[in-house]
């Protein structure tokens, strides 16, 4: 006898109440291991305190402030590599990143205004589209690391957990944002001149320069920054380069609201964290008032989102409906089970929960036993 959907929403609304992670890590085998970090042979993992080879660990989770997103907003955005192990070995590695970066540009209205691609890390200067800078960043580096890893033949994260952004005051900083993305070979003596720089394939300083040709990107609008025309743009934005070179703005433009860019940013020391007071937010570049426009947009439009924990006891409530009109029960729902009618009903429930009621495709996910990929997939399918 099937158990009834009516006993099941708090096992599938539990999904999302935790507040410490048990897991089980295993030591890292060589193949798990990036290839900057892999060790040489004949020599063996360090093992913890435990000679065990599964360690359990208690994990709390913290909250962290959501990162300020929407279309329009100007971001800085750096993506680093796992214990800052190398993202790209070679240039078929190069090409298939900056490939990648102006073709999901397109696709999502997305402008780049400059990048870099440094060995272990790359910088991004976005202006984001209408679907905002989360959508763009996540199709990017998901497609990156698939190709990096399948390539060449590692598993495991590349990436860093969570790439760093920030909304950036356009009047103010765009010229120095440029300048230091586009100086970042140089300043890490990969180069042994800064006249050199034109011959570095991997920032868009020779797109600015003319020597190579983005259909992403837009020469005009990034020179009209530095000067009335393009011609003196140009000239302009040489010199500003040679000037930005004897300085190190990295301080600088670390982001801290207003009071960093004023040089009053105070910093706790000792705690791991940094907290900015008064009229500041480190997810911000910019001076005072343009913090405030700046989470004053993002907070009326939290306003207006719908509660996550009604978005959840609807789709729960919808989950038992669906699934009582198809006699099937949720723990069949959530196996996997490819037996009719269970697919039907999970791309029925997908269309749904994402769709009518506005979950994310993770809580989709989980909710249905599947992938956030695996959601994705269903709504493609006509």
């Amino acid at each position: 006898m099937s158990r009834s959907p009516s006993a099941q929403p708090s096992s599938l609304c539990n999904l999302f109440q935790y507040k410490k992670i048990h897991r089980t890590t295993p030591q890292p085998s060589h193949r798990c291991l990036s290839r900057a970090h892999r060790l040489p042979a004949g020599v063996s993992q360090k093992r913890g305190r435990s000679s065990q080879t599964q360690q359990t660990q208690n994990i709390l989770v913290m909250p962290r402030k959501p990162r300020l997103d929407k279309p329009g907003f100007l971001h800085h955005v750096m993506v680093r590599g796992i214990e800052k192990g190398l993202i790209m070995l070679d240039d078929i590695d190069r090409k298939d990143l900056l490939t990648r970066i102006g073709q999901i540009a397109e696709q999502t209205g997305t402008w780049i205004y400059a990048y870099a691609l440094m060995p272990n890390h790359f910088h991004l200067l976005v202006r984001s589209g209408e679907l905002g800078l989360s959508d763009y960043m996540r199709r990017l580096l998901t497609g990156y690391a698939v190709y990096f890893n399948r390539r060449h033949e590692r598993v495991g994260h590349l990436f860093q957990n969570r790439y760093h952004s920030l909304v950036c005051q356009e009047d103010d900083y765009f010229t120095q944002l440029i300048a230091y993305i586009h100086l970042n070979p140089y300043k890490a003596n990969m180069l042994h001149s800064l006249t050199s720089l034109k011959e570095y394939p991997w920032t868009s300083h020779p797109f600015l320069l003319g020597c190579i040709e983005h259909s992403w990107m837009d020469r005009d609008y990034v020179l009209q920054f530095f000067g009335q025309d393009s011609e003196e743009g140009l000239q302009n934005y040489l010199e500003f380069l040679i000037h930005e070179a004897g300085i190190d703005r990295s301080e600088e433009l670390r982001g801290g609201g207003g009071l960093r860019s004023n040089g009053c940013c105070d910093t706790i020391h000792g705690s791991g964290t940094e907290e900015v007071m008064g009229n500041g937010d480190i997810r911000i570049l910019g001076k005072g008032e343009f913090v405030e426009k700046i989470l004053t947009q993002c907070n009326d439009t939290a306003k207006n989102d719908p509660d996550p924990e009604d978005q959840l006891k609807r789709a729960v409530l919808e989950i038992e409906r669906v699934c009582a009109v198809h006699k099937c029960s949720i723990e069949q729902l959530r196996s996997g089970a490819r037996t009719k009618p269970l697919p039907l009903v999970r791309k029925h429930l997908a269309e749904i929960l994402t769709g009518g009621i506005g979950l994310k495709l993770s809580h989709t996910a989980k909710l249905l036993g599947v992938t956030p990929q695996g959601i994705v997939n269903m709504l493609r399918r006509k």
